[in-house]
């Protein structure tokens, strides 16, 4: 692949209020994209710290913190832009 290549930033938007234990992270579509957690709220649905795609397509994104916070979400977002190689850029 071309490094020159410039990546298409995708905008994502919050659906809830920070903090808070987990949010839907919508594009400008209102598409769900990933849904991000805390350890402890992800473990109620029996998944593990880290990035997985589940078969919806969206991405379950559970990250070791006591709450989400916009500065959680825009870690986690540099994070998926590794899994998915797109850009996001959270937008409020």
């Amino acid at each position: 692949m071309n490094k020159n290549i410039k990546k298409t930033t995708i905008k994502i938007t919050p659906t809830s209020v920070y903090p808070c234990q987990w949010d839907d992270l919508i594009d400008s579509k209102n598409n769900v994209i990933a849904t991000i957690y805390t350890l402890k709220e992800g473990k109620k649905d029996n998944f593990k710290s880290g990035i997985t795609k589940g078969k919806d397509g969206i991405y379950d994104i559970v990250v070791d913190s006591k709450e989400i916070t916009v500065e959680v979400v825009r870690n986690a977002l540099v994070d998926l832009e590794k899994v998915t190689d797109k850009r996001y850029m959270l937008v409020s």
